[in-house]
């Protein structure tokens, strides 16, 4: 055997599955082909158990230092918001000085809701209650240009989207004549003459939704990807219906066997509907004799599709191992290091000190505000002169 041949089976040994033959003998192509992707499918999985294992510490942590501190400055900036609603009642703005103050508020509950914010379902509703009252607050009349131009938006979507339905049809109209001062029933009318009036049919002689014909090259292809599918599927099918004889647990008298049997019937029928080739291969040689005989003396035709459908599980695994830090698991940590892709360069220590001093100012914050002096109104003219600085209004 070549060095590399040596170093694939080395690696391999904890499968079984990894092709080997005597000194004498060399492996074909895709024999290697084989053992090197069984060998990438174990590099996969071995990431894929590291980065889980360094993400779980690092949930762990921020389960046990982050969210917590968290948990306390939303509790703060949902007694905040409350002053500040309550405050925004009873006081007079004007028109600049009170979108201003409602985009504020708006703000910090979006922060709070969009966030993990440990608030009870009371709190909840309460902040969502305050949001909607001050939008509605907001939502001021149109004036009567803003409304025209609205609805000239409109009508120009409607005709484009007529226009495109009628191209669709196989009819080529220009309906620019149609106005916004005519009613449905006059719009509908008006297309019905076009179409009946229309006489340029030659556009729906080339006018078709087939596909281009297809050469011999691409028809070939596409049974053969068909039989390939086919293949796939009794393969899978085949191997998984031989193990079910065997293992069974119905078969079984033995009690403790049975058991034993009814996981592995379990670990089978799991890989099977996951079409999942190699773990069928690893039950196999667990219950079947000769397995390393068997797969050493597959046919190249038949070690072709093996290789087909390992190197898609294989693609499935290294792209599942890259994007971990997308599940759903890891959520908490996307949301404090800022995105799934600074997860590994987030530390807890982080947050919690950028925590701690929001917490320290929300708290200086919610204070003044609950005196309700003039100290109060101070904090919020400067509240609203940073933030309408900020938006650039």
């Amino acid at each position: 055997m070549h060095s590399s041949e040596d170093k694939i089976v080395k690696d391999k040994t904890i499968y079984g599955l990894v092709i080997q033959l005597p000194a004498t003998e060399t492996l074909s192509k895709e024999q290697l082909t084989f053992n090197t992707l069984l060998d990438r499918m174990k590099k996969a999985e071995l990431k894929m158990e590291a980065e889980k294992a360094s993400l779980d510490i690092l949930l762990s942590e921020c389960l046990s230092k982050v969210y917590p501190v968290h948990q306390e400055v939303n509790q703060l900036d949902f007694h905040v918001v409350n002053e500040l609603y309550i405050y925004f009642k009873a006081t007079s703005f004007s028109g600049i000085r009170k979108k201003v103050f409602i985009d504020f508020i708006s703000e910090m509950i979006d922060a709070i809701l969009l966030s993990p914010h440990g608030l009870n379902e009371e709190q909840a509703n309460k902040i969502i209650s305050i949001h909607e009252d001050i939008n509605t607050v907001s939502s001021t009349k149109k004036s009567k240009k803003a409304e025209a131009k609205t609805k000239e938006l409109e009508f120009e979507w409607l005709i484009s989207e007529m226009e495109l339905d009628l191209f669709e049809n196989g009819y080529v109209i220009d309906l620019s004549d149609l106005t916004i001062e005519m009613t449905e029933i006059e719009i509908n009318v008006r297309v019905e003459e076009k179409i009946k009036n229309y006489t340029n049919r030659s556009f729906d002689k080339n006018f078709s939704k087939k596909e281009p014909k297809k050469t011999k090259k691409q028809l070939e292809k596409e049974a053969r990807d068909k039989e390939i599918e086919v293949l796939k599927g009794k393969s899978i099918s085949s191997i998984y219906k031989s193990l079910a004889k065997i293992i069974h647990p119905d078969l079984e008298q033995d009690l403790d066997k049975k058991l034993q049997k009814e996981e592995w019937m379990k670990k089978l029928t799991v890989a099977y509907e996951k079409k999942d080739l190699k773990t069928l291969l690893e039950i196999e040689l667990e219950w079947a004799k000769g397995e390393t005989d068997r797969i050493r003396s597959l046919t190249i035709d038949k070690l072709n599709l093996y290789n087909e459908m390992l190197r898609s599980q294989v693609q499935e695994m290294e792209l599942q191992a890259a994007t971990i830090y997308n599940d759903n698991k890891y959520i908490l940590l996307t949301y404090f290091a800022g995105g799934p892709f600074y997860i590994k360069r987030w530390r807890p220590s982080f947050s919690i000190k950028h925590l701690q001093q929001k917490k320290r100012n929300s708290e200086i914050i919610l204070e003044i505000l609950e005196k309700q002096d003039a100290n109060t109104k101070k904090l919020v003219d400067k509240v609203l002169k940073d933030h309408q600085r900020e938006m650039d209004y």
